[in-house]
């Protein structure tokens, strides 16, 4: 009897022990799988650099930062490269280029070109083998509300950017990773102006700042660029050239131009900061 008794222990430890032993190894892995998921994401998150090719064209994307305040600008470095040995020849206008927001769930959040007007022409590029086709844009990361005509700023969170060559073959690079934080100088409300273009065009323009307890050099600075971007975009070369302004008024002149050889047009904005208009005349 003793020893049956003692065979059934035995037999009850044994099973607790396999027991145990399967719930340690369960355990290492799913802890193993959340330290691989984070290094993951980590290593996204310290990438500015992103990729993608398609036959001899290769596309890159840099970006100059990848955590930003809402509202604060990303700069988009494009290069499209022949890795070819023979030329590669498309018609082409702008924007060239996109970029693309999406969540951490791969949902496109917000397109960079969306909701933007483009000079309309068309050229002829010729990459020869090794040549590289370069452009940079300057982009918040809002969003266009379609039901409004205005932009919308990004919420505070995680994301991933990708850069998109829209000529033929389309390629996508690889998506880096981007943190968007709540701001704290520019507070998180968001202001409503109405663009007054050449006394004709009216734009909505929505800028994340809190005048109503003051105006920083930093929010003015944001009110007239936002202000340039949606009415004339930020695929020109341009120069801010003056900036005043009061707790009653905003006053800016922008030099821009096509190009560094073409910087002969003007932009001229008073944003009265307690009606929330802004007029704006500008030469082409």
């Amino acid at each position: 009897m003793c020893d049956h008794f003692r065979s059934v222990k035995q037999m009850v430890v044994e099973e607790m022990r396999r027991i145990f032993a399967y719930g340690l190894i369960l355990a290492c892995l799913i802890l193993g799988a959340g330290v691989i998921g984070a290094w993951s994401l980590y290593q996204g998150m310290q990438n500015s650099n992103s990729g993608g090719q398609k036959g001899d064209l290769e596309l890159s994307l840099t970006v100059d930062k990848t955590v930003i305040l809402v509202g604060e600008e990303v700069n988009f470095a494009f290069i499209l490269k022949n890795r070819g040995d023979k030329n590669v020849s498309f018609w082409i206008g702008p924007p060239f280029f996109d970029a693309y927001l999406y969540d951490l769930n791969d949902a496109l959040v917000a397109r960079w070109t969306e909701g933007r007007a483009f000079v309309a022409y068309i050229e002829k590029i010729t990459l020869r083998p090794g040549e590289t086709f370069f452009k940079t844009i300057a982009w918040n990361l809002y969003s266009y509300d379609h039901e409004t005509g205005g932009f919308v700023p990004v919420k505070p969170g995680q994301y991933r950017i990708s850069g998109v060559w829209l000529g033929e073959p389309r390629i996508e690079t690889s998506k880096t990773g981007i943190t968007v934080e709540a701001s704290t100088d520019m507070h998180s409300d968001v202001t409503k102006f109405k663009a007054v273009v050449n006394g004709v065009r009216i734009v909505d323009v929505s800028v994340c700042v809190n005048i109503s307890d003051g105006l920083t050099e930093k929010e003015a600075e944001l009110i007239v660029g936002t202000t340039f971007i949606l009415v004339i975009g930020d695929y020109v070369t341009h120069r801010l050239d003056t900036l005043t302004f009061d707790s009653t008024e905003i006053e800016a002149h922008y030099t821009w131009g096509y190009d560094e050889n073409d910087m002969g047009h003007t932009f001229d904005l008073t944003a009265d900061l307690a009606t929330l208009e802004i007029a704006v005349s500008h030469c082409f």
